[in-house]
């Protein structure tokens, strides 16, 4: 598994950028762009988070967390190269961040600058590249994370560094962190499981029912399968996914492995909806991999099934004899649109 890549190390690189990087001063900025006064020293109500890919998945993981304990607060995601419109009528409202492991991403480059031309403050998230050079042009807070195998890998220095910036805004941010780090370690040490299920998934599509409440573990799920392991798969959310994919197991589908995941940390509608979805699968024979997340909150929840379940896309990969890391088609997009 190439031994894990970077995963042994992520409750370490979790515990560096959240509690060893100070980024208190964010708050006390007030910066002049092209003749408009920036503020940061407000409170403020959304935050735009934007970014893609290994990127990207920051804003889906922050979203489900703010949405069941900060629900006062609306976390916008963008994953394209435009400015939500939602986000331009409320520019006095907004903290954006712009999150790219390289800093070359080219929608988010796109929506940083935007954010520039509107005045809304920003805040650049990454190891280098074009948009370290735009934040030192304008002056625009830059946090330098530490740089890893490859950006999916990276998921740690980008989501706490991003969670350390709104602690700034929303302090109590703190008590969901120690627990999120902690199955983090559990989760690697869970390699009977993570083979367990891989092995499943050989010739095997993964359709994977799984609560809107914690959804972009399964997000992210899909595109660790997708880019480590070379592997398709199917996420099917609910309660939506009770309105359609549900209906395919009527007939037995030889080329699908279905997958539940469960956790005590959700509501009870949530509790109620994946017992139900349960139910239905063994009234129709579909036997199921059930994934029972750990951790004392959302956040502990999601950062245990992301762990676990990207060991498990290296597991496969390695099943396969596929190269986790190479990922030429999406270098080639990225050298056809540059």
């Amino acid at each position: 598994m190439k031994y894990l890549i970077d995963y042994p190390n992520w409750p370490t690189l979790s515990r560096k950028v959240y509690y060893e990087i100070d980024l208190s001063w964010i708050k006390d900025l007030k910066i002049n762009i092209q003749n408009k006064v920036v503020e940061y020293n407000k409170q403020f109500s959304t935050f735009l988070i934007t970014g893609m890919g290994g990127s990207g998945i920051v804003g889906d993981i922050v979203r489900d967390v703010f949405n069941t304990y900060f629900p006062d607060y609306e976390i916008i995601i963008s994953k394209t190269f435009e400015l939500p419109g939602y986000v331009c009528r409320k520019i006095n409202d907004v903290l954006a961040i712009a999150v790219s492991y390289s800093g070359n991403t080219i929608e988010t480059i796109k929506v940083f600058e935007k954010c520039l031309n509107l005045g809304i403050p920003i805040i650049g998230v990454s190891t280098n590249g074009k948009l370290e050079q735009y934040c030192s042009k304008y002056k625009i807070p830059f946090i330098k994370i530490p740089k890893v195998t490859a950006p999916r890998y990276g998921l740690p220095v980008l989501l706490y560094t991003t969670l350390n910036i709104l602690k700034q805004y929303i302090p109590e941010i703190d008590k969901f962190i120690d627990d999120s780090i902690k199955v983090q370690e559990i989760a690697n040490n869970q390699l009977n499981r993570v083979n367990e299920i891989a092995s499943k998934l050989i010739n095997k599509i993964p359709i994977v029912y799984i609560p809107q409440q914690i959804q972009s573990i399964g997000i992210r799920f899909k595109n660790d399968l997708n880019e480590n392991a070379k592997h398709p798969a199917i996420i099917a959310i609910i309660p939506e996914s009770e309105h359609n994919d549900l209906a395919i197991h009527m007939i037995k589908q030889e080329y699908l492995e279905v997958i539940t995941i469960s956790s005590n940390c959700l509501s009870s509608e949530y509790q109620q909806h994946i017992n139900a979805v349960k139910k239905v699968l063994e009234n129709y024979n579909v036997k199921y991999i059930d994934i029972n997340l750990l951790g004392n909150n959302l956040l502990s929840n999601i950062m245990h099934g992301v762990t676990l379940l990207g060991l498990v896309s290296l597991k496969l990969a390695e099943l396969k004899n596929v190269d986790p890391i190479k990922i030429e088609p999406i270098d080639l997009i990225k050298k056809f649109i540059s």
